[in-house]
């Protein structure tokens, strides 16, 4: 990946984007170094992160995708929960991916059985190889980076009022999960063997997130609009969550309508709650064709920002 495509920002020469992204290498290496309150990896946990490495870079293959970059076992921070408790600033208790660091901190005392933390580290094996772009400002004489986008999540600096937001979560989990899922799939055999996985760990539950479910349907959607398969309109979201190409979204838009693309950039990122009830209504606004219904399910699930934003694209 060219260091012009990994950092921007206004007014950077080509040498001050390499040196910036000399710097975020930097920071990529010391954050292989042990965290406060780290475990020591298994031999199984050292195995499965090998065994990702080899089912990922053949997603990139797939896919016709080159400059697979493989995993280190150094970027996964596995510690217990009182550790986890202080480095985490969304206090959910599973686990993040902190982009800049290439490095993942997972709660290994949340994990129910060794087949839920295997599922877990998975799936931020898959947020760590998917496309990066981080932006560098310039505030008061004093460059500062952060990241801007990993996979399709979109992180903003701040909008109109100064205040940070964001875009794509809810749908950047869907595509992760629906990754691993598919890797989980495809390699199951293999992974119960090299692993001894038992047939009653088998049967015991994992979980994912509900809006793989979401981007199943909106997926189906453009697929008879376009008059295609399903699979390849999966590859297309598969292929802009690793490559960063953003493109094929405008299908979204083509498909359910002018706004819809916000809408679904709002979800977990931008609406009111994140209650089971406003997601019935996420879900209701790609199923039905009514207009007038997804007009009113916006203005009851987005907050005011994004309903502002909702509103001027359908203008």
């Amino acid at each position: 990946m060219k260091n012009e495509q990994f950092v921007f920002g206004k007014d950077l020469s080509s040498q001050k984007k390499e040196e910036i992204a000399e710097n975020i290498n930097k920071i990529k290496e010391q954050a292989k170094q042990k965290v406060e309150g780290e475990y020591e990896k298994t031999q199984d946990e050292l195995k499965f992160i090998g065994m990702i490495n080899t089912y990922i870079e053949k997603e990139f293959q797939d896919l016709k995708i080159a400059n697979f970059h493989s995993l280190r076992a150094e970027q996964f921070h596995l510690v217990n929960m009182e550790a986890y408790k202080k480095l985490d600033a969304g206090k959910d208790f599973v686990a993040f991916v902190i982009p800049i660091e290439s490095a993942t901190y997972i709660n290994k005392n949340v994990a129910r059985h060794r087949l839920e933390l295997y599922k877990t580290i998975l799936h931020e094996s898959i947020h760590l190889c998917s496309s990066e772009k981080n932006r560098a400002v310039n505030k008061n004489g004093k460059l500062y980076i952060s990241n801007y986008r990993k996979g399709y999540a979109n992180q903003n600096i701040e909008d109109a009022q100064g205040k940070k937001h964001e875009h794509f979560r809810g749908f950047n989990e869907a595509v992760t999960d629906l990754i691993a899922i598919d890797i989980l799939k495809e390699h199951k055999n293999e992974l119960v063997s090299n692993l001894k996985i038992k047939l009653e760990e088998e049967q015991l539950p994992v979980s994912f997130t509900n809006y793989k479910k979401l981007l199943i349907e909106i997926m189906h959607k453009i697929a008879k609009k376009n008059n295609e398969k399903v699979e390849d309109v999966w590859k297309r979201f598969k292929r802009g969550y690793f490559t960063g190409d953003m493109m094929h979204l405008r299908d979204v838009e083509k498909t359910f309508g002018k706004g819809s693309l916000r809408f679904l950039a709002a979800i977990y990122s931008g609406t009111t709650d994140t209650s089971i009830e406003t997601d019935k209504k996420i879900f209701r606004f790609f199923e039905t064709d009514d207009e007038n219904e997804r007009e009113q399910i916006s203005q009851e699930v987005l907050n005011k920002r994004e309903k502002t934003a909702y509103q001027k694209r359908r203008s």
